[in-house]
């Protein structure tokens, strides 16, 4: 049975994504309702982190989120702001992945 604690971890990890995403707009328009966004988002993720500790260690939860983070984040600056991505950075996406499959 595929654990239910990667669901929690993929969704905050989707969840700080859309935090990043709305800071970089917040960043270059100062506006007081993106950074309001930010931080909602950033709570909503972090919320889905301390779920899971129910499931796993904490260490391991916060480095498998944050994967899915940087995994999730890596799509959306390819697709949305078409940001590429080299070789070595590729082979570091890939080798988190990996350590998930591994942990």
């Amino acid at each position: 049975m595929f654990p239910f604690y990667i669901i929690l971890l993929f969704v905050g990890g989707l969840a700080l994504t859309v935090g990043d995403l709305f800071a970089g707009k917040y960043i270059k328009s100062k506006t007081k309702l993106l950074y309001a966004l930010v931080m909602f988002f950033y709570v909503v993720g972090l919320t889905f982190l301390i779920f899971s500790y129910k499931y796993e260690n904490i260490a391991i939860a916060s480095i498998i989120m944050e994967i899915f983070n940087v995994v999730t984040l890596t799509i959306a600056g390819r697709f949305l702001f078409k940001e590429n991505i080299t070789k070595t950075e590729l082979c570091g996406i890939v080798v988190g992945l990996l350590a998930i499959t591994i942990l």
